[in-house]
């Protein structure tokens, strides 16, 4: 690490705003990268870097060693991207399969028949732990 950059990530800890938005403009790219590459998005991934960028001006007297400062704020960004992954994730499945859109639905439609199938299939096995024998053990 050069030791403008150290003191720069020092100064940021101890809230000088001026160091702070270079934090931002050396690490945009690379936290980006990051969340993008785990959400596939690009609106995702910019809010992700945003929401973390803010987190980490708000606690970054968490951070004892500058030196750590990069990391600290990248797994902030990995933390936040793996929030939105989960927060996108609760969304019920045919909720999703609803939502397509036409281009998309032409691609889906192959495989039309194979979801309908595997949507009787999860039913069938819904009931079946519905109906489970008096004696039978819960999994």
């Amino acid at each position: 690490m050069e030791p403008a950059d150290h003191e720069m990530y020092r100064a940021a800890i101890h809230g000088d705003t001026e160091a702070f938005e270079l934090v931002i403009r050396k690490m945009s790219r690379p936290l980006f990268a990051i969340a993008f590459g785990a959400l596939q998005n690009r609106e995702e991934a910019e809010d992700a870097v945003q929401d973390a960028l803010v987190k980490a001006w708000k606690s970054r007297w968490h951070v004892r060693n500058s030196e750590k400062f990069p990391a600290w704020i990248s797994t902030i960004v990995r933390n936040r991207a793996h929030d939105i992954l989960m927060r996108r994730r609760t969304v019920p499945l045919e909720e999703q399969f609803n939502e397509i859109t036409s281009t998309q639905a032409q691609f889906w439609l192959a495989d039309a028949e194979r979801y309908q199938q595997v949507h009787a299939a999860l039913a069938t096995l819904l009931e079946l732990h519905r109906e489970r024998p008096s004696g039978a053990l819960a999994h």
